[in-house]
C-alpha cells in the first residue's frame, strides 16, 4: 500500500464530528455468522465468537472502520426474512423498522440476552444471544439478523443498518408430527409421498425406521448426504418423553426408548452392560422388537432423550449433607439420602423428591441401577456438592 493511501485510511478512521454523505456510512459484521438453526440458537460468527459488528466509511472504492466521536448504542433486532424486497440493497430506514418482527402472542421475546451493545471507536461486541422461536408463522417461513442504531442514541447522518442472510428456523419436530413437517420433506411433494408409500407416516416411524435400517431408510427418500444430515438433525430434536417400552423374548428381556434405541438388555433376569453385546446383536434385538412394535409393553421410564443407545455410566460421585449423589448425565443424578457407612451404602428404600415438581420418581438407567433403588434429581437445583472418593462404594452397586 502506497504511504498516501495508508495516511488517507488512518485520517479517514479518526474521530469526527459530522459525515456527509450520509450514505458513506453502514453497519457491518466483522466476521460471518453462523446463523441459528434447529440445534443451535445462539448468534455467533463463524469462529464461535460473540457477534461483532463495525461502523465501515465506504468512499471512492475503498472502505475502512470508522470512528465517531462520542460512543452510541446499536441493537440486534430480527426481520422478516422476505426483507428487503430481491435482495435490493437500497432500503430506507422506514422500509427497515418496518420489517421489524415482534414476538408472537403469549411467547417470549424473539431474542434473548444482551441485544444491545456501545459502539466505541467503530466496534460494537454484543454478549450471549439467542433466537428463542421458529419461524414457522412468518409469512417466507425465514428469519433475518439486523442492526441498527438505537433510537434516540444518535443524532447525525444516516447510519444505515447492517443484515445478515436469511435463515430458516423450524419447529421443534414432536414423535406425532406428520412426516413432512420435517426439514426437506415437503407436503405431498415426492419425497412425502415415497415415505407415505412406505408406510412412514409420521416423525416417530421416520426415527425408529432409522434407527434400526438407515439405508433402507435413505433408499426411499433419496436425499443429497447434505440435505439428509439436515432431515435426520431436525428429527433428533425431538423430546421422547419418559415412556420405555419392553420386548420379552425368552432368554431375554429388552427395554427400548420410543425410536427402538435399546437401553438395557437382561437375560435370565441378569442385566448385561450394553458394552458387552456386539453391535450385531444390539441391532438384532432393536430389529426384532421393531417387527414387533404394538405387541411391545409401554412402561413408565425416566426422561428420555434421543442417543440413549450411549449408556449411562457413572462419572462422579457427590457427596451433600450426608447424601450421596451419583452423577449419571450432565443433568440427572441418582442419590441415597441420610443412611450412609464407611464402605457401603443401607437404606430401606432411598428416595428424593425430584426439585422441579416436588414429586418422586425412580429411577431406572439400564445395567447402573443401583440395587437399592434411586430417584431422578436436577444437578443445578442441589447445594454446591464436595467430590468424594467413590472406589468402595461403587463396589456395592
Amino acid at each position: 500500500m502506497a504511504i498516501t493511501d495508508l495516511v488517507r485510511k488512518v485520517v479517514r478512521s479518526m474521530p469526527t464530528e459530522g459525515v456527509h454523505p450520509a450514505s458513506d456510512l453502514q453497519l457491518a459484521s466483522t466476521e460471518k455468522l453462523l446463523l441459528p438453526s434447529f440445534s443451535e440458537d445462539v448468534i455467533k460468527d463463524k469462529d464461535h465468537n460473540h457477534f461483532q459488528v463495525s461502523l465501515m466509511q465506504f468512499k471512492d472504492g475503498q472502505s475502512c472502520v470508522f470512528s465517531l466521536h462520542s460512543p452510541i448504542e446499536v441493537e440486534i433486532v430480527v426481520l422478516d426474512g422476505g426483507f428487503p424486497r430481491e435482495n435490493s440493497q437500497g432500503w430506507n430506514t422506514d422500509e427497515f423498522n418496518s420489517s421489524i418482527l415482534e414476538k408472537r402472542e403469549n411467547k417470549r421475546s424473539l431474542l434473548l440476552g444482551e441485544s444491545k451493545a456501545q459502539l466505541r471507536q467503530g466496534i460494537a461486541s454484543f454478549g450471549t444471544l439467542k433466537v428463542t422461536d421458529n419461524s414457522s408463522w412468518v409469512r417466507t417461513r425465514k428469519f433475518r439478523l439486523g442492526v441498527r442504531v438505537s433510537p434516540g442514541s444518535y443524532k447525525g447522518p444516516r447510519i444505515k443498518e447492517a443484515i445478515t442472510e436469511s435463515f430458516r428456523k423450524p419447529q421443534t419436530p414432536s414423535l406425532d408430527h406428520e412426516v413432512w413437517r420435517l426439514l426437506n420433506i415437503g407436503r405431498n411433494g415426492a419425497i412425502h409421498r415415497r415415505l407415505d408409500d412406505a408406510g412412514i407416516k409420521t416423525v416417530h416411524d421416520f426415527l425408529k425406521l432409522s434407527v434400526v435400517a438407515q439405508q433402507c431408510l435413505r433408499d426411499t427418500i433419496k436425499m443429497s448426504d447434505k440435505k439428509w444430515e439436515e432431515t435426520i438433525g431436525h428429527a433428533r430434536t425431538c423430546r421422547l418423553g419418559d415412556d420405555l417400552y419392553l420386548y420379552d423374548k425368552p432368554p431375554f428381556t429388552v427395554k427400548l426408548n420410543p425410536i427402538c434405541e435399546v437401553v438395557e438388555v437382561r437375560k435370565n433376569g441378569v442385566s448385561i452392560a450394553l458394552t458387552q453385546l456386539t453391535s450385531e446383536e444390539t441391532v438384532q434385538h432393536a430389529t426384532e422388537a421393531y417387527q414387533n412394535w404394538n405387541r411391545l409393553e409401554r412402561v413408565p421410564g425416566m426422561p428420555s432423550m434421543i442417543g440413549a443407545q450411549k449408556q449411562s455410566s457413572i462419572n462422579y460421585m457427590f457427596l451433600v449433607s450426608s447424601t450421596i449423589y451419583i452423577l449419571l448425565r450432565e443433568d440427572i443424578l441418582i442419590c441415597f439420602p441420610d443412611s450412609i457407612k464407611k464402605c457401603g451404602l443401607e437404606s430401606d428404600e432411598p428416595r428424593c423428591s425430584n426439585p422441579l415438581d416436588g414429586s418422586q420418581r425412580e429411577l431406572s438407567a439400564g445395567n447402573v441401577t443401583p440395587r437399592l433403588g434411586a430417584s431422578v434429581c436436577v444437578l443445578e437445583q442441589l447445594p454446591s456438592p464436595q467430590r468424594v472418593n467413590t472406589n468402595n462404594i461403587l463396589g456395592t452397586l
